[in-house]
Parts: structure tokens; sequence; C-alpha cells
């Protein structure tokens, strides 16, 4: 694809994001994408074959983003550590680092999800790499004598599951102590590791 290409599918993602955040996912049409994207609307079936496809694409580089780069770059250079990457996680969930528009994008597409099958079935995917980073970091761990073994498959579930549940609260409750929840989980990972594991 030419540049030219690839900054038009740019501004249509970025369109995307902008329309569900000011209007919700449902209210996202291909007109006021395209509109607000400075575009023929048809280029979206040619870039995306469909408005479907691009808001999925939409969603997805938002989640990589906001969420799963931060969880690649946790270790910071070094081998991650289970206790900070699950407080890290915590902060970037209950904390100010995930842009609003981008909250509003999950908030809206969570909703989605609830009444429409398709959509949940095409996120499925993207949640399942999710946990996998997760589960690598486990196995790290564990592979590393820094965690006990488990089924990490099953552990990443648990977190991400975790991480949801503390999304729903913060929405109920906006004053939550984010830095305090963040400390008793990875209290919690560092309890679970072996005696030995600093040594």
């Amino acid at each position: 694809m030419d540049s030219r290409g690839e900054r038009t599918r740019e501004r249509l993602l970025a369109a995307t994001v902008e329309v569900i955040a000011r209007d919700g996912w449902d209210a996202a049409t291909a007109r006021k994408i395209a509109s607000t994207a400075g575009v023929n609307a048809g280029l979206i079936n040619y870039h995306f074959g469909s408005k479907a496809n691009l808001m999925l694409a939409a969603l997805e580089a938002t989640l990589e983003a906001e969420v799963a780069a931060p969880l690649h770059d946790a270790g910071d250079g070094a081998e991650p550590e289970p206790p900070a990457v699950i407080a890290s996680l915590v902060r970037l969930t209950l904390g100010p680092q995930i842009s609003p528009d981008a909250r509003r994008v999950f908030e809206s597409a969570l909703a989605a999800i609830v009444r429409d099958p398709e959509l949940a079935a095409a996120l499925r995917p993207t949640l399942r790499r999710f946990r996998g980073l997760l589960a690598d970091v486990f196995d790290s761990a564990i592979a590393a004598g820094r965690m006990p073994p488990t089924d990490t498959e099953a552990l990443a579930i648990l977190c991400a599951a975790m991480l949801d549940g503390l999304w729903l609260h913060s929405l109920i409750d906006p004053d939550l102590p984010s830095e305090r929840i963040a400390e008793g989980a990875a209290t919690l990972f560092a309890r679970a590791a072996p005696p030995d594991a600093s040594t």
C-alpha cells in the first residue's frame, strides 16, 4: 500500500475513534466517520471492506496502543515480574493513562458486545491475544523460578477478568484508591512466589 493509502487508513481509524467516543458505537455511521476523516465514504469499503471491519480495526488499534503496548513495556527491558505487571495494569485500568476518548470507545464497545454476538466473536481473538501476553509473563516467571508452577492460561483469564471488574467498579465509583488496589494486587502475586525466589 502506498503512503497516501496508508494515510487514508490512519485518518479513517482516527476518525472512527473520534466518532465512537463522541456519539457511541451504535451511532457511528459511515457518513459521520468519512466526514470526520475528510474522505469519501466509499473509501471505507475500499480500505476495510465494511464499516463493521473499520470499527473493529479501530477498536483493536486502540486496545493495542492503550493496553497491550504498556504490557509489552512492563519489564522496562528486563524480564517482567508478575507483581509489577499486574500492578501496572491495575494502575492503567483505574488511572488517567488511558485517554478519555479511548475510555469512551471501550465503554461503548462493551455495551455493544452485550447486544451483538457477532462483535463479541470478532473481538474474541483480541482478548485471547491479551491473555496470551499475560500468560507469557507468568510462564517466564515460572521458568526462572520466580513463581510456582501453575495453569498460566487460567491465571491470565482470572487476571483479565479482574481488570474488567475493576473497570466496571471505576465507572460506578470513580474515587477508587487506585494506588492501594495496585499495591494490593502486587502483594498477592509477590506472596505467591516461592520463598527462595529472590535468591
